[in-house]
């Protein structure tokens, strides 16, 4: 798997997936893209009764106005083994992907950074803060 030199020991470090509870919302950040990108992503899961629960990402971006804090917004929204799960990627301009397929490492740019396990986490838990800071009282599906 080519992987850029000065990223390799930070992958390796960081793995590939983390899962962690914040605020009683179960969240999870998994590597996606190997061998050809090795980006990360952030993952919420939206429980039955949140008035989020069956949207679409545009649905929910479009919900709260495009202030939603994920980077660069939301790109997935969908469900796994029956349970809703919203998230976003860091492979957008400006993002480092650390792998890449042989011959395009001479597109990397000089000021792209690599988006790592815990700034992920970071902007998971801002999600989070933003979605509960803005949820109404009762605010469900049920």
């Amino acid at each position: 798997m080519p992987i850029y030199s000065d990223l390799r020991e930070i992958v390796e470090k960081e793995g590939n997936e983390k899962d962690f509870q914040y605020c009683g919302y179960q969240c999870h950040i998994r590597r996606v893209g190997v061998p050809y990108s090795g980006h990360l992503c952030g993952y919420i899961e939206i429980p039955r009764v949140h008035i989020l629960h069956g949207l679409s990402y545009d649905e929910i971006e479009s919900f709260y106005n495009y202030e939603l804090p994920a980077h660069y917004g939301l790109t997935f929204s969908g469900e796994v083994e029956g349970i809703q799960w919203i998230g976003f990627d860091c492979a957008h301009s400006g993002d480092l992907c650390p792998m890449y397929a042989e011959g395009f490492e001479k597109f990397r740019n000089e000021t792209d950074t690599y988006k790592d396990m815990d700034y992920v986490e970071k902007n998971i838990k801002e999600v989070v803060d933003f979605i509960f800071a803005h949820s109404k009282e009762g605010e469900t599906n049920a």
